[in-house]
């Protein structure tokens, strides 16, 4: 499946920005098939790239949207690495945060930002920096 990720349309930007703030449920079905297709499916393409150059990354998952209108706006996906590591991605208006997660011995889930990448100057997400 290389050469299957391409990225992130200009359009899923546009999905997102109509799904700010509390959406309908008029809006949020308005918009579903656009946000499948714009938004979560690229994440699948991303995610299986990476398992395709790497097979200690097959073991993955992309969550679907619930309710909760976040989970409209913030496309999220995890990546599990061993049985207590873990990876996971979100992309939102904000761009694409990924962080890296390990369940240690009863301890809460430590996750450290690992790389943010904003997309570009045109973008609401440009010039916006996660601390």
């Amino acid at each position: 499946m290389r050469g299957q990720f391409t990225g992130w349309p200009e359009q899923a930007m546009d999905v997102l920005w109509q799904l700010q703030g509390e959406p309908t449920h008029a809006t949020r079905e308005r918009y579903r098939a656009d946000r499948e297709r714009l938004v979560r499916q690229p994440m699948i393409a991303l995610l299986n790239e990476i398992a395709d150059t790497d097979p200690r990354y097959e073991d993955f998952s992309v969550w679907h949207y619930r309710t909760d209108s976040w989970w409209w706006q913030h496309q999220g996906a995890v990546i599990r690495l061993g049985r207590k590591i873990e990876i996971s991605l979100r992309f939102a208006l904000d761009g694409l945060l990924i962080q890296g997660g390990a369940h240690l011995q009863r301890r809460p889930v430590v996750h450290r930002p690992i790389f943010v990448r904003h997309l570009g100057q045109g973008s609401p997400a440009a010039g916006r920096r996660r601390p």
